[in-house]
């Protein structure tokens, strides 16, 4: 999955999808396999970010609940990396759902995958005891690649007109240096402002 130029797409995962082969899944603890593989390539950066989800009730919880996602990267939390997708507060309803208005992407460390486990935590590390039900757990995995920044989006972004040119030094730091002076290594030429990536 994901063409050539697509930069962003959608995965829903349902916590009673992929019973056949996961038969232990659970609306806590859940792994769904893809109806294909996703294949991000070996050379592009990508995020995903959990922008929605919906469960059944359960008691109410004191600490944040974290969701758990296997294909993510490590997340610094307190004094421990966990691979955490997002944090909310759980409150006991009926049925629940939120639709975060502020998506928090995190980096996408598997670069092919068929499987993605999901998993609602206190920060105990228990499994959050939702009621079992016919409503499954539901969770909306938005994926978005990181595109590199262009000339004309940095100068307009940073309020700079024509006389200022940027240019990419090593892939990791732009310069923005004055028009017409040459390239980066010509005499008289010394970066003045540098954004890392």
């Amino acid at each position: 999955m994901t063409s050539q130029g697509q930069n962003n797409f959608y995965v829903t995962l349902l916590s009673n999808a992929s019973r056949d082969i996961y038969e232990q899944n659970t609306n806590a603890d859940f792994t769904v396999k893809l109806d294909q593989t996703i294949d991000l390539g070996s050379t592009s950066n990508w995020e995903v970010g959990a922008c929605a989800i919906s469960y059944s009730s359960s008691p109410e919880v004191a600490s944040p609940v974290l969701i758990y996602c296997n294909v993510i990267s490590p997340q610094f939390l307190d004094d421990s990396t966990v691979r955490c997708i997002r944090t909310f507060r759980l409150y006991p309803n009926a049925m629940s759902q939120y639709e975060f208005q502020n998506v928090q992407y995190v980096p996408v460390e598997q670069r092919r995958f068929q499987d993605i486990r999901i998993e609602f935590l206190t920060t105990e590390g228990l499994h959050i005891p939702f009621e079992d039900s016919t409503m499954p757990t539901k969770v909306e995995a938005s994926f978005s690649q990181e595109l590199p920044v262009v000339e004309n989006d940095i100068k307009h972004g940073l309020g700079f007109d024509n006389s200022i040119c940027i240019t990419m030094h090593s892939l990791e730091t732009y310069y923005l240096n004055q028009a017409g002076r040459g390239h980066l290594s010509a005499p008289g030429i010394s970066p003045i402002y540098s954004a890392p990536l």
